[in-house]
């Protein structure tokens, strides 16, 4: 993957040196992560937009941006009460047989408008698919939430995501 390396910052949150895609870079299925908006931001009024979300990696993750065919890994690692009960209580239990698509595409309007970044977290050299989510967004000034993520039961205690989210 082709991409520039620049120095980003939101507010007091440093994302350091990242590899941004290229400006021509398009979502996994090859459509791009912005085509209702004409290839750019809508603009926001109330609160800043994130920058794009990048592709970063560390020494033992991939941390890709989310995107449509990421939905079967969601709906097969995801849906287990071990992962969902420490989550909001906005995540429906039980989990429905659409609600990865559908939090797919939640989650790529919430990109595309630039009020998220969301990344799925690849484990190198381990299944050619995600084993979980990793996500910040503009602080909601209610709750003061910020970042959400999960991790494959399987995956969990190794340290895979204090690694994604020491990136």
């Amino acid at each position: 993957v082709a991409g520039v390396v620049q120095p980003i910052a939101l507010g007091k949150l440093d994302l350091g040196r990242i590899l941004l895609p290229p400006p021509s870079s398009t979502g996994c299925d090859g459509a791009s992560l912005a085509p209702r908006f004409g290839g750019r931001r809508p603009a926001q009024t109330d609160m800043p937009n994130m920058p794009p979300t990048p592709l970063l990696e560390t020494d033992r993750l991939w941390l890709k941006p989310l995107c449509m065919a990421d939905a079967p890994a969601v709906q097969r690692r995801f849906p287990r009460w071990e992962i969902v009960r420490h989550l909001s209580a906005v995540v429906p239990w039980p989990y429905p047989a659409d609600g990865a698509e559908k939090f797919l595409r939640e989650s790529l309007t919430k990109m595309e408008t630039g009020t998220h970044s969301k990344w799925g977290i690849w484990l190198k050299g381990g299944p050619d698919e995600l084993i979980g989510i990793i996500e910040i967004w503009v602080p909601d000034p209610a709750t003061r939430d910020s970042r959400g993520f999960w991790l494959d039961s399987e995956f969990q205690g190794r340290g895979l995501m204090t690694e994604a989210a020491d990136r």
